[in-house]
């Protein structure tokens, strides 16, 4: 497992954690190990500290827009948000990203 702690400087953490699928019943397209699991803390209120843990299955190479993040994490975060939360994903799977 592969953990990074991403502090862009806003005052927030963004937890990222990135784990290899179990082998076992992998029933994807592809090699199990071209995916991992990735799973990231995601805050969502400006003034609380509460926010939301997300995981998805996501491809361990390629190219990652902002608005796939977005697609998978988003769900009403700030445009800043959204772009820490895509930069911290990005940096934990060693992805680039699309030039947004």
């Amino acid at each position: 497992m592969t953990a990074l702690d991403y502090q862009p400087g806003d005052g927030w953490r963004y937890p990222v954690a990135v784990s290899a699928l179990p082998h076992d019943g992998f029933e994807g397209g592809g090699d199990v190990d071209d995916y991992a699991l990735v799973s990231v803390w995601v805050p969502m209120d400006p003034f609380l500290p509460e926010g939301v843990a997300r995981t998805y299955v996501m491809a361990r190479t390629g190219y990652l827009s902002d608005g796939y993040i977005d697609e998978k994490f988003g769900g009403g975060l700030t445009s800043d948000r959204l772009r820490h939360v895509a930069d911290a994903i990005r940096q934990a799977l060693n992805r680039e990203g699309v030039g947004e």
